[in-house]
């Protein structure tokens, strides 16, 4: 069995540090590219300037006149123009759900703890490009936010956040102190810098029209990428026998036609953020939480595949 398979209820450090070695061949594409060639290794689309700002000089014929500094030409009384230098890093954000709802699975791993794999082992990636890692942990009080920082330590701070809200989790029973998911993409909206990769992993579980009006809000600057992790029994449950689910009050039993009805839900849902990605141009991928997840990563972002 491949030792960073994901398994079991809680997610394990080891696995979340090893996931380093399978990155190197990895690689997150973006769905637009600057066509600069002063970008970086990485690059990324830039709706603007996209630039970090480097000095003024004063306005030469031909400068872009949305660029003249206007304090400085007042003070002066002479034109000057803002230079700007194209940045070499490019942010990737990740938004991973590790809520009540993620606190599930019926055969190898919880939702949680496979999403916990999966943004190390794409956080990995996004280093080994060269990226600034930066995330939003949801979690069942709350969601922390981790600002970009580029090199090694941003990804070892990024595990041991993840690991430590997924031990935290004890209940697929939401408190009230979580965030809804229209919530969690409103703050992606504020932390956010233009020009980012944002790498949504979440089970969608409250997705909403609100949420398609901010994911569209936020692809206006930046690419996105969904992971939709779900488990086998939310696509479909067996219909020959009688199912009990308890909320922790109340056992409630599933018929042939309640269960029908929870997997029709979930095939509505699942199209709904498939459209929306669709729409928008962002790559939208459903993983099961039982997949092998080495052997997809390596099928659908591996470097060798990408040069093909």
């Amino acid at each position: 069995m491949d030792a960073l398979q994901p398994k079991g209820a809680f997610s394990e450090l080891n696995q979340l540090l090893m996931a380093r070695f399978i990155s190197k061949d990895l690689r997150i594409p973006a769905r637009s590219r600057s066509q600069s060639s002063l970008a970086g290794a990485s690059r990324t689309k830039f709706r603007g300037r996209g630039m970090e700002f480097a000095e003024v000089r004063q306005y030469q014929p031909g400068d872009d006149v949305r660029s003249i500094d206007w304090r400085v030409t007042a003070r002066t009384q002479t034109p000057f123009t803002k230079l700007y230098s194209e940045e070499r890093e490019k942010p990737t954000f990740f938004l991973v759900d590790q809520r009540a709802s993620m606190f599930f699975g019926s055969t190898q791993c919880f939702k949680s703890v496979f999403s916990a794999q999966l943004a190390s082992t794409l956080g990995w990636t996004a280093a080994e490009s060269g990226d600034r890692i930066g995330a939003m942990i949801a979690h069942t009080a709350g969601a922390e936010d981790i600002r970009p920082k580029g090199s090694q330590h941003a990804m070892l701070t990024l595990i041991n956040r993840l690991h430590a809200h997924n031990q935290a989790l004890s209940s697929p029973i939401a408190s009230q102190n979580e965030k809804s998911l229209p919530a969690l993409l409103s703050d992606c909206r504020r932390a956010l810098k233009p020009g980012s990769t944002l790498v949504i992993i979440s089970d969608f579980a409250d997705w909403s029209d609100e949420c398609h009006k901010l994911i569209t809000l936020l692809a206006r600057h930046n690419d996105l990428l969904f992971f939709h992790i779900y488990d086998r029994l939310e696509q479909q449950l067996p219909s020959n026998s009688l199912l009990g689910i308890n909320n922790g009050r109340e056992l409630v039993q599933l018929d042939s036609n309640k269960a029908q009805a929870l997997a029709q839900n979930f095939q509505l849902r699942q199209a709904s953020i498939q459209n929306s990605a669709r729409d928008l141009g962002a790559a939208y991928h459903l993983l099961e939480c039982g997949t092998a997840l080495t052997p997809w990563l390596q099928k659908h972002f591996g470097k060798l595949k990408r040069r093909g």
